[in-house]
């Protein structure tokens, strides 16, 4: 990391010190104690070429070691060299390589490649004093022959006239080819970790560089070891494995062809009082490997590949495609040798229909592909009806048969619902059921622990330590705020226990009609993919049970009878234009339309919320047909919230108490908090841009936020833009002229804060200067994080919630928060399900001085204030509403043609469309 980036990220606000508010508590971690390392160790810059995954990488670098004793002992004396499976290896010893010396080792792989079977067929190691000289090197090097990858089954092309020499089938006596892989390594830097040993006990100078280099050594050192272990795969900081904690087959598989693989992410972090290694389980989705009939008879939800004996239809072939395209089959209709291909796609005709002409001694035939595999191969296809594989860009066909899945891929992306329900259940443990795992799972990935040492061997030969427990912390537990309902409420304060409360006695602080001057009159209600007279009773039941609950809780509806619709089997479009005009009634302007949804499918949700807001202009509530067949209190309740704050109301508020403000920092002076979000599109999805949404508090409540939206794209050449381009004209749209301004960020790495500071904090200050010159309000940005791993358990079930989790109002800012900046870690929700993941605060610019406790105790009391439920939220709500944003502009785009701006279903512009969005919000 260059030293420009540690210099900038200097700049980031020191630790105020050490917060004191609430009651003092231990709680259990999952970071263990890293107890010693080395003063210093060896980089090496790392190339492997032609470019391979991470997992291949590691296997070319042991092989390397293996048969390369000049670059990686000496006297019998093994150096136990870390690798990252990219660019970078670290030796605890120099290398017998000097600074100017380039070492290369040519390694050949059979072309299947497989873990710990392979060995080298010819090696041969150079080393030249001077690094001019490489370019001959490299020229000297024989090069793999792209002709030897290209031979396998017949490559046809329907219609073609005569099929190529390389379309012959492969010799039966040839095994497949050797892939060729060139390591060349150089000595980097000696990397001096004293500075890391410097910095978690508080003795670097204020303005030093934090030693990144020495962070990243670590990092490479404790994930070498599991990085090399048998069966496991790779996945960001995270080492997957199919058998890691054995469980049933009920949990193994998630249906649609797919697994839950169990992991463990690891990591070496710095803290206040020393070193860690933040370990945490994880699960993610692979691909199901075996026989290819049997894969996609779990894709079609068919019991096994007996039940294929009809023709597919068009729908499940469209489906199958869209499931496999771009994984690995391997070919088993020869014995002697297993070829590699990745699907192109998936021919609509079955293999005995797909004909080319095929040249065999000497003469020509049109053959089908079921005729050609019985001729070449003695292979009579029992499942000639179905299609084939398309394989090498759609040039080669394959029957189904004829392949089996490749093992060890992961599924990159979106899991369908019953997938992703399925994935919950299994990925969701109770916290000690987790913690244990995770202590397990240190075990199986990090080595065991004997005597104060791990049974690894290259965390021994570093000197690297790793307790056998993860540490018990010192925490404090914030005492809830008091939260303030209408006055007329026979119970109008009330103080929270365990995050969570109920409407029961209470109305909303403030009605729609109180802000409008206008209760809910014009309104209707659509019954979508639904027959109406099936649940007609149902829904007239509901709508009269959901009006006394409102008005119960203070929300007057003036129309308590409004007219009930379907679709009728028509477009979603046409049945919400003629509910709006239902809901006009006597010339009035609709207000809202509430739809009665069949399931909680998100394509159709995502429809009504598109037209409600870019079409329509209205606000809709959704419910789905389940919820409303019995309709509960409770329910109707939380319904009733959210239609109260869509309408323009606000449900509770943080009062004074004796006087004494509950959120000062709001009241004190005009203040505006800001939420802020980005969202990407899928790695592979092209198409779509990334999103950018802000909001903005209108009250000192925080009940109400205005938004703004903007579509960005990323420069050529790179995937997407992390910061947001438009934060200028964004800033100035939702910027009254304020005197505070406190924003929460979502969406930011570690690696990003440069980029975030350069960009949106300095965008911010522009905005202002060019509303007024010299308008300088003081600025606080706090990015919030959720994709971490760092998790808390209480000490003792009497110590924890109902669920086993911590208590809400768990704040950590000692031991395992950053040595030098101001972070900290907030558990600010009750459990539900599974172990409670806390929200980690950055704070990237502080103006406003704020104390350690100041902004705890602020955040924790705003996460009380999400309009949408009773209880504690997990991370306060300006974010989780720039987060509603953004999800509501990816529903609105989700058909568009981003080729150009204009929309498949609308005439509007992307840019009309998000100012749609800002216009609608929350609605």
């Amino acid at each position: 990391m260059s030293s420009s980036h540690n210099q900038q990220v200097a700049t980031l606000p020191r630790r105020p010190g050490v917060g004191s508010s609430g009651n003092r508590a231990r709680i259990r971690s999952n970071f263990f104690p890293i107890t010693g390392f080395p003063n210093q160790v060896y980089q090496y810059d790392v190339e492997i070429t032609p470019t391979a995954p991470r997992r291949i990488n590691q296997q070319i670098f042991q092989l390397a070691k293996d048969i390369s004793s000049q670059f990686f002992s000496k006297s019998g004396r093994t150096y136990y060299t870390a690798y990252d499976g990219s660019k970078i290896a670290y030796s605890p010893e120099p290398l017998p390589l000097r600074e100017g010396q380039v070492g290369e080792v040519i390694v050949e792989l059979p072309k299947e490649e497989g873990r710990g079977s392979d060995s080298p067929r010819s090696t041969r190691t150079r080393q030249q004093q001077q690094s001019m000289e490489i370019k001959d090197i490299k020229e000297e090097l024989p090069k793999p022959k792209e002709e030897d990858e290209k031979k396998d089954i017949k490559r046809i092309t329907l219609g073609s006239s005569r099929p190529g020499r390389d379309d012959l089938p492969p010799s039966s006596s040839g095994s497949s080819r050797d892939r060729r892989f060139i390591l060349r390594m150089k000595f980097a830097a000696n990397v001096d970790l004293r500075r890391v040993g410097k910095l978690v006990d508080g003795q670097l100078p204020p303005n030093a560089p934090i030693p990144h280099d020495g962070l990243n050594a670590l990092n490479v050192i404790v994930r070498h070891y599991p990085s090399i272990k048998e069966n496991t795969i790779p996945v960001g900081a995270g080492f997957y494995m199919r058998d890691l904690f054995i469980r049933s087959q009920n949990e193994l598989h998630i249906g649609g062809g797919a697994e839950a693989w169990n992991g463990l992410k690891v990591s070496a972090r710095p803290g206040v009082d020393g070193m860690y290694l933040l370990a945490d389980v994880g699960t993610t989705a692979f691909r199901k490997s075996g026989p290819l009939l049997e894969v996609i008879a779990d894709i079609l939800n068919k019991r096994d590949s007996r039940e294929l004996r009809l023709k597919l239809t068009d729908h499940e072939i469209r489906k199958i495609e869209k499931e496999l395209k771009n994984f690995r089959v391997l070919t088993t209709h020869t014995r002697d040798f297993k070829r590699k291909y990745r699907i192109s796609g998936i021919t609509s005709k079955p293999a005995d229909r797909i004909e080319f002409e095929w040249e065999h001694e000497g003469r020509r035939k049109v053959v089908s592909v079921a005729e050609y595999f019985e001729r070449c191969y003695s292979v009579r296809l029992q499942y000639p009806h179905l299609p084939c594989v398309q394989a090498n860009s759609k040039s080669m066909f394959i029957p189904f048969e004829c392949l089996a899945m490749a093992p060890n891929q992961r599924i990159v992306r979106k899991l369908n619902e019953q997938q992703t329900g399925m994935m919950i259940r299994v990925a969701q443990k109770k916290p000690q059921e987790r913690l244990n795992r995770t202590v397990n799972g240190v075990t199986e990935m990090v080595g065991q622990a004997q005597s104060g040492r791990r049974t690894n061997e290259y965390l021994t030969a570093f000197g690297v330590q790793v307790a056998d427990k993860p540490t018990d912390i010192n925490t404090r537990i914030l005492a809830p705020p008091t939260i303030f309902y209408h006055e007329s409420s026979r119970e109008n304060q009330l103080r929270p226990r365990d995050g969570t409360w109920n409407l029961r006695d209470k109305k909303v602080a403030a009605s729609s009609e109180h802000i409008t001057h206008q209760p809910l009159r014009f309104w209707s209600v659509l019954v979508l993919n639904i027959k109406l007279e099936m649940i007609k009773r149902i829904v007239e039941n509901f709508v009269v049970e959901l009006v006394r609950t409102c008005r119960n809780t203070g929300m007057e509806i003036a129309n308590s009878y409004p007219v009930v619709r379907d679709n009728n089997g028509g477009s979603v479009e046409e049945a919400m234009r003629r509910a709006y005009e239902e809901a006009k009634r006597d010339r009035g302007t609709p207000q809202m339309i509430l739809v009665v949804l069949p399931d909680t499918g998100q394509t159709l949700y995502a429809e009504v919320k598109r037209i409600s807001d870019t079409v329509l202009g209205i606000p809709t509530q959704c419910v789905q047909r389940a919820k409303i067949m019995k309709p509960n209190v409770q329910y109707c309740a939380n319904v009733c919230l959210k239609m109260n704050a869509k309408l323009g109301g606000y449900n509770s508020f943080l009062g004074s108490i004796r006087g004494a403000p509950q959120l000062p920092f709001l009241t004190e002076k005009p203040t505006i908090v800001i939420g802020i979000d980005v969202t990407h599109p899928a790695a592979f999805d092209t198409s779509r841009p990334t999103i950018a949404a802000m909001v903005g508090s209108l009250d000192h409540f925080c009940a109400n936020f205005a938004s703004v939206t903007r579509i960005q794209r990323a420069p050529p050449g790179l995937q997407r833009q992390d910061h947001i381009k438009e934060i200028v004209s964004m800033t100035k749209e939702l910027l009254k002229k304020p005197e505070r301004v406190l924003v929460y960020r979502d969406g930011v790495s570690d690696g990003q804060f440069e980029t975030v500071l350069h960009h949106e904090v300095a965008g911010m200050r522009e905005a202002c200067n060019q509303m007024e010159a010299g308008y300088r309000p003081t600025i606080t940005y706090v990015v919030v994080q959720k994709r971490h791993h760092a998790r808390f358990y209480p000490t003792s079930q009497a110590e924890g919630d109902k669920s086993g989790n911590v208590r809400p109002g768990t704040v950590v800012d000692t031991s395992v928060v950053h040595p030098v900046y101001f972070d900290f870690y907030l558990n600010s929700h009750a459990g539900l399900q599974g172990t409670s993941r806390p929200a980690h605060y950055w704070v990237l610019h502080d103006e406003n001085h704020f104390t350690a406790d100041s902004l705890q105790e602020l955040t924790y009391r705003l996460c009380y204030l999400y309009a949408r439920c009773t209880r504690s939220v997990s991370i306060c709500p300006p974010v989780y509403y720039a987060d509603l944003v953004c999800s509501r502009a990816r529903f609105h785009f989700k058909d568009l043609d981003w080729s150009e701006t204009e929309s498949r279903h609308s005439d509007h512009s992307a840019e009309q469309i998000a100012k749609m969005i800002d216009a609608q919000f929350m609605r």
